[in-house]
């Protein structure tokens, strides 16, 4: 007889200051990997764009674990899929980007 051990979700309760609430827009992310970890940067695009060159201010640097790293493209790929309808055209429009 196999007995299945049912997990429980807990709640997270999340405290943070006026200056850490605050939401910041990000147009550009930059991953960085290594064995340990993964650290993704979070910037902001400045005036001064070339063809060259894409000036960009870095204000946060996240470093998690691969197995956070994971779990976290897990939801992001969850969100894309409930979204998609929502924001068809935004999400359209970004898939379509030239790389």
């Amino acid at each position: 007889m196999v007995e299945i051990e049912e997990k429980k979700q807990k709640q997270v309760q999340i405290t943070a200051d006026e200056v850490t609430i605050q939401t910041l827009f990000s147009d550009m992310v930059q991953i960085e990997a290594n064995a340990d970890n993964v650290i993704i940067n979070y910037l902001q695009k400045s005036p001064g764009e070339t063809e060259e060159i894409i000036q960009a201010k870095l204000f946060s640097r996240i470093a998690l674990t691969w197995t956070h790293f994971c779990k976290v493209v897990d939801i992001m790929n969850k969100v894309l899929e409930d979204n998609k309808e929502r924001a068809h055209e935004n999400f359209t429009n970004c898939l379509n980007i030239k790389k």
